[in-house]
């Protein structure tokens, strides 16, 4: 073979292989777009912490999502905690039943479960502080609620 066909040869591999890369690009994208309209910051990451943990496997309770939601949005300071204990994320407007008040307790219980789910770690110094985990931090970041105008999922 000479080298001229041996660059030919090389020229038609490389040609293949691009064009595969390309063909590839032409694939329909597998990924939700959901038009869904947010009151506030909260809800806004709340609606997107309900897609999230269906699409990860790794199902929160509505309560979970909402104590979360400030968490991503607010940070995690004791004026945050005493925030959520202030509005309540057991209320709910469309009921007409007399609610127990929201503690403390509930609140640690429910810190308890984001921890045992991964949404949490704790303090190796101190049990009773936690934080965002790697990955909820990571979120954070790139949800980035002032100036996130849409979030896609892609699966």
């Amino acid at each position: 073979m000479s080298e001229m066909e041996e660059k030919i040869s090389q020229l038609e591999k490389e040609n293949a292989k691009l064009k595969e890369k390309l063909d590839a690009y032409k694939k329909p994208l597998n990924a939700f777009y959901v038009v869904s309209p947010a009151k506030n910051k909260i809800d806004k990451v709340n609606k997107f912490l309900a897609v999230y943990s269906e699409v990860t496997n790794n199902k929160l309770l509505p309560i979970d999502k909402k104590v979360l939601a400030y968490y991503i949005v607010k940070g995690l300071t004791d004026e945050t905690l005493e925030m959520v204990l202030e509005d309540d994320p057991t209320f709910n407007p469309d009921s007409v039943k007399e609610k127990k008040p929201f503690t403390r307790n509930h609140l640690h219980g429910i810190n308890k479960r984001l921890k045992d789910k991964g949404f949490l770690q704790g303090s190796l110094t101190n049990e009773r502080k936690f934080f965002l985990s790697e990955e909820m931090t990571l979120l954070q970041k790139k949800i980035n609620v002032d100036q996130c105008k849409g979030i896609i999922i892609s699966l």
